[in-house]
Order: structure tokens, then sequence, then C-alpha cells
């Protein structure tokens, strides 16, 4: 889901918001009467999984000539993201009648089993951008994260960078040769 809003020609908002869901379901039986499972009286298991992954940002950007030679420009954003993956599972052979087909009649389970994984971020990002006659470029960027990953007296980082450029094809002494 994608959301825009031009304020100005120079001005304009952009919100986006997206949910993956997975849901896996799967059951097993293997009947009594076959060569695989006649020495167990049966076998059957299960798994259950879901997966969730929830990510929205938003960001501000402004873009600007001025004199025809200075191009300015500048982003302000958020974002964040939930992940979450979970499931269950479990096994079992020996079951009184091929008839009686789910786990829970199984006389001997052999196996269950689960787990859970997941992170929670969200940051606060910007850049700032100026380009001289479209041939110098410099850029700053700075972006401060919070993550469930990060230790437990970190979980925030500040993250700069900064950047520059020089377009030699756009020089007069090159673009006569």
């Amino acid at each position: 889901l994608t959301a825009n809003y031009k304020f100005t020609d120079h001005l304009t908002l952009r919100a986006i918001a997206g949910i993956d869901y997975r849901t896996i379901k799967g059951d097993n039986f293997t009947d009594p009467r076959t060569p695989d499972a006649f020495n167990v009286n049966g076998r059957a298991s299960f798994q259950y999984n879901q997966n969730i992954n929830f990510l929205t940002n938003a960001t501000l950007n402004y873009n600007k000539t001025f004199a025809d030679k200075h191009g300015v420009g500048a982003l302000l954003g958020v974002e964040y993201r939930s992940y979450v993956n979970e499931g269950y599972s479990g096994t079992g052979e020996g079951f009184p009648t091929p008839d009686f087909i789910y786990l829970s009649s199984s006389t001997n389970y052999t196996g269950l089993g689960g787990f859970w994984t997941g992170f929670r971020k969200n940051a606060v990002f910007g850049q700032l951008k100026y380009d001289f006659d479209n041939k110098y470029y410099f850029s700053a960027i700075g972006r401060y994260d919070g993550s469930s990953r990060f230790g437990k007296n970190n979980r925030f980082g500040f993250f700069p960078s900064v950047s520059a450029g020089w377009l030699l094809s756009e020089e007069s002494f090159l673009k006569s040769s």
C-alpha cells in the first residue's frame, strides 16, 4: 500500500505499508497396513508454521534548483519493521485402528517441538544533497536505528555517511575531446 502527496512542486510525502503473511499447515498419516508403517502400527505427523513480516515507512522529500546551477535536496524519513516466525510439529506411532488418523490417537509420541524467532526495528533517517552545475556532488546521510537484535545496553545506534562526486564527462576540457 503506497500513498503519495505533493505539497508543492518541490516537496513530496510518500508513505508505504506492507505485510507478508504466510501460514503452512500439514498433516500426514501412514496407514499401519502399509509396509512402511506396519512394524510401528501406523505413523502420523503434523506441522504448523506462521510467518508475519510487517514493514512501513514514510519519507518527506525536498528538491529544488536555484539559478540553474545549484541543486539542493533533503530527505527525512521514518521506518518500522516487525518480523515473527513461529511454528510447532509432532510425530507419533502406534494406532489402535487405521480409522484413528490423528496424532492424539497414537500410543507413542516420538517427537514434539516448536520454535519462535522474531525482531523489531525502527529508524529515523535523513539525507542532505547538493550539486553544482550537475558536475560536483555532495551528500550526507544519517540513520538512527533501534533494533531488538542490538545488544541489551545498545538498542540504538547512529550510522552516518558522506560522499562526494565529480562528473568528469561534464567538464569542458573533456567535452571537446
